[in-house]
């Protein structure tokens, strides 16, 4: 699978093997910056938004979104811990910071 995200606010899902799109998620309202997939739970991918400052996190089994956090900051950056259940997210403006997120069960940040 190969996620994309970018200026029509939406994250998608494609599948390389069967050159089709799997999911199209548009729950943000901003540009989609950031994206990952979870390697500790692979049914699990997360987003970023750009001004409307949102994480959302999206179960690749339900193609649900199970739980978005708003930031404060744009979102420039993310990117899943392969030891531990730990997301790292770097921010634009307002904040200009790096943001440590513990992950929790069923897409609970």
């Amino acid at each position: 699978m190969v996620a994309t995200g970018g200026n029509d606010n939406k994250l998608h899902l494609f599948s390389l093997k069967k050159m089709e799109t799997l999911a199209e998620w548009s729950n943000h309202k901003a540009a989609v910056k950031a994206l990952g997939f979870n390697p500790s739970d692979p049914t699990i991918i997360s987003g970023g938004g750009s001004a409307d400052r949102k994480l959302r996190v999206f179960s690749l089994q339900t193609l649900q979104m199970l739980n978005e956090v708003d930031t404060g900051s744009q979102i420039c950056n993310l990117i899943y811990s392969p030891l531990s259940s730990q997301l790292v997210t770097t921010h634009g403006y307002s904040l200009n910071e790096l943001t440590l997120w513990k992950w929790g069960t069923q897409g609970h940040l």
